[in-house]
């Protein structure tokens, strides 16, 4: 069967034709112009998912890039700040070194250097209060709030509580202290002496120790405003307490002679009252600071940021800690690290002295600065400046004021290396967020030539295929030329 060809079925096929190279043409010119492999997700679906994919990926680089950048400037102001820090510190102990070394140091140079330490030790927290953008650089997670401060009492605080109070404080602990009791009816004789042992119980006496001391019970326990009940039974003589806060039974250690022929008191040993307390006060700031230094801000710096199943919380391998509390950072105590506790200067050392540096520099200020005015000693003038001449001897025996300050000048420099050592720690972090950033740039260059690779078109391929495109459509053009009349042509023109 043959077909029939007609005009308008003639006309019909060459306008199709025409209409598809028209189209080809004109894809192939905007993939010239645009340099892409598709336009729409219907053009090509399985690359414009992988192209999805692969800007998700860059996306989340650039964010990680951005995040890098800014804790990396964070970062880099600590490193600095603790420089300045250290650098204050090391001319302060050179200064004392100097002042030490010199065979007669004078007073105005000794309350100058005194003075001169205080204001470094507040200087510091100056430093310490030091921002990035709008964020305390040391404030831990609380960047909002300035972490350092000196409160009313002149201690030094950390986000508003004490650094200095610790729980094993040898000042905390229950301490003895001594009750005088006037024993005057005793009306002992000269000669006659009373002692007990640690439980209250006569060791030696002289006279008729029963009746004396049944006699003084009496008289005691008729007196008002007491605080103990006496009694006094087979060699015993014991004080039980009347008021809540006192030692039941407590001990009595001795009778004291004022006089040749007076026993004015018998010293009671109890516990201070109040210590608990203060001892239960200290705890709850040390375990605040150490919660402080515990606290984490965590940052995508793409490390993975995953999350533990069973915790929910960001396992810390996947993420940066950006937190940075200025405890770790002014001294502490190698105890602490065996110990398994937070590292930082907080607290007291066995001593009862501060762990935290900027306290033990305040602290040698004033005990310098404190000295005599006039002759720069801690006692009368005339005295070697140092300390008190012996007469017999000749040496020179050493203040307290003078051992304490020798005392907390060593343990200054051992603060200063801890402070070197943390101060080693930031730079590390601040060279790993540096390295960090060229991983995350490269990162970055390799998704860019993935999404180039999906999307963008070889040049060489687009005006090659523009080339057969602009040929195909020319020859659709030829060919209408040779089957369609002259007035068929003038009418499609």
């Amino acid at each position: 069967m043959v077909r029939r060809v007609t005009t308008n079925g003639t006309m019909y096929s060459y306008k199709s034709t025409l209409q598809r190279t028209y189209r080809g043409l004109n894809a192939a010119s905007n993939k010239v112009i645009t340099n892409r492999q598709f336009n729409s997700y219907s053009e090509d679906p399985a690359a414009a998912t992988k192209a999805f994919q692969l800007r998700r990926a860059r996306w989340n680089t650039e964010a990680q890039m951005a995040s890098n950048d800014r804790v990396a400037g964070k970062f880099s102001q600590g490193w600095d700040t603790l420089d300045e820090v250290y650098d204050k510190l090391t001319n302060e102990l050179g200064n004392f070194s100097a002042l030490r070394g010199s065979s007669d140091p004078t007073a105005s140079g000794r309350r100058a250097l005194g003075q001169s330490m205080i204001a470094t030790a507040e200087s510091i927290v100056f430093s310490m209060n030091s921002k990035y953008t709008d964020e305390y650089i040391f404030a831990g997670a609380d960047g909002m709030n300035a972490p350092f401060a000196w409160d009313t009492d002149g201690d030094l605080t950390y986000r508003g509580i004490k650094v200095d109070l610790d729980p094993k404080d040898p000042s905390l602990q229950p301490q003895k202290a001594e009750y005088s009791i006037d024993i005057t009816s005793l009306n002992l004789q000269a000669g006659d002496e009373i002692q007990f042992d640690g439980e209250g119980a006569i060791i030696q006496t002289d006279g008729d120790v029963d009746a004396t001391m049944n006699n003084f019970v009496t008289a005691y326990n008729a007196k008002a405003g007491k605080e103990y009940e006496a009694s006094y039974k087979d060699g015993k003589f014991t004080l039980k307490a009347l008021k809540d806060g006192a030692v039941q039974n407590a001990p009595v250690s001795n009778v004291r002679r004022d006089t040749e022929t007076t026993y004015s008191s018998v010293t009671v040993n109890e516990d201070v009252e109040g210590q608990d307390d203060k001892t239960a006060e200290a705890r709850e700031a040390q375990e605040a600071l150490k919660a402080m230094l515990g606290e984490t801000t965590f940052v995508d710096l793409g490390m993975g940021f995953e999350e533990d199943e069973n915790t929910g919380k960001i396992i810390p391998a996947t993420a940066f800690n950006q937190a940075l509390c200025g405890l770790k950072y002014l001294g502490g105590s190698d105890a602490q690290t065996a110990a398994g506790e937070p590292y930082g200067g907080y607290g007291k050392d066995s001593d009862g002295d501060p762990l935290n540096i900027i306290s033990i520099i305040k602290k040698t200020g004033e005990l310098l600065y404190n000295c005599d005015q006039d002759s720069g000693a801690w006692a009368e003038d005339g005295d070697p400046a140092w300390g008190v001449k012996d007469p017999e001897t000749g040496e020179i025996n050493e203040y307290a004021a003078v051992r304490d300050i020798d005392r907390l000048i060593e343990k200054l420099q051992n603060a200063m290396g801890k402070v070197s050592v943390t101060h080693v720690d930031l730079d590390t972090e601040v060279a790993f967020l540096d390295s960090n950033k060229e991983r995350l740039k490269e990162l970055d260059d390799t998704l860019n030539n993935q999404i180039v690779g999906v999307e963008d078109m070889d040049p060489a391929d687009a005006i090659t295929s523009l080339m057969w495109a602009q040929y195909s459509y020319n020859a659709a053009l030829k060919i209408g030329n040779g089957i369609l009349s002259q007035s068929l042509l003038d009418y499609l023109s």
